[in-house]
């Protein structure tokens, strides 16, 4: 490599004008390919994904599912929708990315938003909690036309998904909260009513379990602006209700070799578990996919890319995209742009898709 190098110097120095000038253009050029190629930004590149399987019956062979109902049942042509996010592309990756009316592009602010690793954190406990509440609202919907079907649940305590860099909670990814100072919580809202409730710069105690042993913790509130410049406290935190499945029927079996993390999917997954516990098929043969995640009480809440996710289920022969209210605007004018065959669908509920199936089968 020396004698390489010694021998590249003697030749240029020793070369005409032109070939110097040649060769100082080379190197410039692949100096620059270089720095396209590897210097990383703060921008995070989001462009349409695929389409990915629900839940199957027991006599299904979908490949790789969340969760195999025990049933016979068709579990119907439901899917969720999965986008890819790529954080701090390289200089080539984000002018590649301007090319296309597809893609979104945002800012990484590495002083307020959350790393990778945190961001997987938050989405494999979005994932859980998503698929568990799925479970739930499917069961109990589909028991109000099959009463042999079972489910109970129990509360666990308000999971900790995602923690801002200003908060003083002392609370850790992971956290499950299932204290108040000495009020044992029941459910989100009466853990909200407490925090609300609190003096803003006050100490208050929060008993976590953490790392499968209960330690107490002191938090306190954060002074934040809103979007109207007012003051206003909070926690700091996300955090979502856990519940525990003690008993159901039918039986289910989960997968918890699928990879994919975060909550969008849940609408979807409720939907083919619905399908699955009854012997009739709501869906009536239609391909259908979804997105936004699912509570307890069966109400759809808004989730990202939803641009990104419409123009994945036109890649596909899809007949109804459901969306929440909170991202049907956004939906919409992406759905108006490039004008799919697919019906796309405002929902707020879980009960508001099946009401939509039942008038679409019965029409």
């Amino acid at each position: 490599m020396i004698a390489f190098i010694k021998d590249f110097f003697h030749r240029f120095a020793h070369g005409t004008l032109r070939r110097k000038i040649v060769t100082i253009l080379l190197i410039v050029c692949y100096l620059f390919l270089l720095l396209m190629a590897f210097v990383k930004t703060n921008i995070v590149v989001t462009t349409p994904g695929v389409i990915n399987n629900t839940a199957q019956s027991a006599n299904e062979n979908k490949g790789i599912v969340p969760l195999t109902i025990d049933t016979t049942n068709s579990s119907g042509k439901i899917y969720t929708i999965g986008v890819y996010s790529h954080y701090r592309v390289s200089l080539f990756q984000y002018f590649l990315s301007l090319l296309s009316k597809d893609v979104a592009i945002s800012t990484y602010d590495q002083n307020n938003d959350l790393s990778e690793d945190e961001e997987y954190l938050r989405g494999v406990i979005h994932k859980e909690i998503s698929i568990n509440n799925a479970i739930i609202v499917a069961y109990e919907e589909a028991k109000k036309k099959d009463p042999s079907i079972v489910i109970d649940k129990e509360f666990l305590g308000i999971k900790v998904s995602a923690i801002t860099k200003q908060s003083q909670s002392n609370l850790k990814i992971g956290d499950l909260i299932i204290k108040f100072n000495d009020t044992v919580l029941s459910d989100l809202n009466q853990f909200m009513t407490l925090l609300n409730a609190q003096n803003n710069s006050d100490f208050f105690s929060l008993s976590v379990i953490r790392n499968n042993k209960e330690v107490v913790i002191q938090s306190r509130m954060i002074a934040l602006v809103d979007e109207q410049q007012n003051t206003i406290y909070r926690l700091g935190v996300e955090a979502l209700p856990d519940y525990k499945i003690i008993d159901k029927f039918p039986k289910y079996k989960l997968n918890d070799k699928i990879d994919s993390i975060g909550g969008s999917g849940g609408a979807m997954l409720a939907l083919a578990i619905y399908n699955s516990l009854l012997a009739e098929d709501i869906t009536m043969g239609k391909t259908i996919v979804g997105t936004g995640t699912i509570n307890i009480d069966g109400k759809i809440g808004d989730i990202g890319a939803v641009s990104q996710k419409i123009v994945t289920a036109s890649l596909f022969n899809v007949d109804y995209f459901f969306v929440n209210p909170e991202d049907y605007e956004e939906a919409y004018q992406k759905y108006q742009t490039i004008n799919p065959s697919f019906e796309l669908v405002k929902v707020n509920t879980f009960q508001d898709i099946l009401i939509y199936l039942e008038g679409e089968k019965h029409g």
